[in-house]
């Protein structure tokens, strides 16, 4: 089996045991197709809106399709304006909305 890697954002938690860590998530693929697809394994409490770069195994579900079977992953630092915007003003920073953001990246790329 071939170890693929994807680069997505992280969409929605589907479902997630606070016994084993066993979690089902929704990312959106950061490539030309923006497909969404589901990534499933024994992962920590991931944000929603954060990029992350994905390794793991395809697996066919007999009832849910296409699957990821992340083995680990790396969360990506955003680099461009918009995306570094979209990530202070995420849940991770309570407080800082769009427009602070804005101020944040505009003050500090000069």
């Amino acid at each position: 089996m071939e170890i693929v890697t994807l680069d997505a954002l992280l969409i929605k938690e589907i479902y997630r045991s606070t016994s084993n860590d066993f979690s089902v998530y929704v990312i959106k693929l950061d490539d030309l197709t923006q497909k969404e697809m589901v990534i499933t394994g024994y992962l920590p409490k991931l944000i929603v809106d954060q990029m992350y770069t994905f390794y793991g195994i395809y697996s066919e579900h007999p009832r849910y399709g296409l699957q990821l079977q992340v083995q680990s992953y790396e969360t990506r630092i955003p680099t461009n304006r918009e995306a570094v915007i979209k990530f202070l003003s995420s849940s991770q920073f309570p407080g800082i909305g769009k427009i602070k953001a804005t101020r944040i990246v505009d003050h500090y790329s000069q």
